[in-house]
């Protein structure tokens, strides 16, 4: 459980600094990412599975989110490499299932947040993904159960 506030203290000051300083620094995504795979067995949401399974459901979950946000960064498509990162360590943390669910989320608020900003300011403008992406695995931490019961996923 401890790693569980662990985890979920360094996405909410990722979040804080992606909107304040539109930077999240590799000394605040890196350590907590090798420690999610490393202490995968003890699985953070208290699922009751092998090691060997854990193990795989973080390397699945590193797996969806470099094969999801890795082409947005390189095509520089309004992610950065921290956002990256950070979906790496949402992945691996808590597996490939909150991820998508947190990136559905992300997603829905870009849609909402760009569309305002859009009536307002010019195209240029950014939204802190990260920031985003930190709120969507809130939400999808705390509705997971219940999207999981509804889509089958």
């Amino acid at each position: 459980m401890f790693l569980w506030w662990g985890i979920a203290g360094v996405l909410a000051l990722a979040g804080i600094r992606d909107l304040r300083y539109r930077r999240i620094p590799n000394w605040l995504l890196v350590p907590p990412l090798v420690l999610a795979v490393v202490f995968a067995p003890w699985g953070l949401l208290g699922q009751d599975v092998s090691p060997a399974d854990a193990y795989r459901q973080a390397g699945l979950g590193v797996g969806v989110a470099l094969l999801i946000l890795l082409p947005a960064w390189l095509l520089h498509e309004g992610i950065g490499a921290a956002d990256v990162k950070l979906g790496m360590l949402i992945g691996a943390a808590f597996g490939y299932r909150i991820l998508l669910i947190a990136m559905v989320v992300t997603l829905a608020m870009s849609a909402v947040i760009g569309l305002a900003i859009g009536w307002r300011r010019s195209r240029d403008a950014k939204l802190p993904m990260g920031t985003l992406l930190a709120v969507g695995s809130g939400v999808a931490l705390r509705y997971h159960e219940v999207v999981t019961r509804w889509t089958g996923l």
